[in-house]
């Protein structure tokens, strides 16, 4: 089930966030830090052989620190709440399954089955990945 996928992929998302340093988190060149410059450190990415690499590395790392992660997994519960989906079978808003597939690294289709809803739909337009009619959507 979609809503499952979500909650599975909130919950990872929250529990990495929490075993982490606490956010936010700052980069110092390719070093990164807890709470400020300075602070707590938490790693540093001058693992690659060209050090702007490791200095861009260093930033995204920074960008996605322990807050980010947590206010994803709060999102992804709260539209777990909100499943199934709209008449028809279409789910309301694909985006927050791509997320949970990236979070999880689940392929797409693993999670995109039927909602039972098809039947309803005209010829062509089930999910991908419906058993019925091919899954043509």
């Amino acid at each position: 089930m979609s809503a499952d996928l979500l909650r599975r992929a909130a919950t990872r998302l929250r529990e990495s966030a929490l075993a982490a340093q606490p956010g936010p988190w700052f980069a110092d060149s390719w070093e990164i830090y807890s709470q400020t410059v300075g602070g707590p450190w938490v790693a540093e990415t001058l693992h690659t052989e060209e050090e702007q690499q490791s200095i861009a590395n260093a930033d995204y790392i920074v960008a996605v620190h322990p807050p980010v992660a947590l206010a994803l997994a709060d999102w992804l519960d709260r539209y777990a709440d909100r499943f199934p989906v709209k008449p028809y079978g279409r789910l309301m808003d694909d985006a927050a399954l791509e997320v949970a597939r990236a979070v999880l690294r689940e392929p797409e289709g693993g999670d995109r089955t039927c909602t039972g809803l098809c039947d309803r739909e005209p010829e062509g337009q089930h999910e991908r990945g419906c058993p019925h009619q091919g899954g043509t959507g």
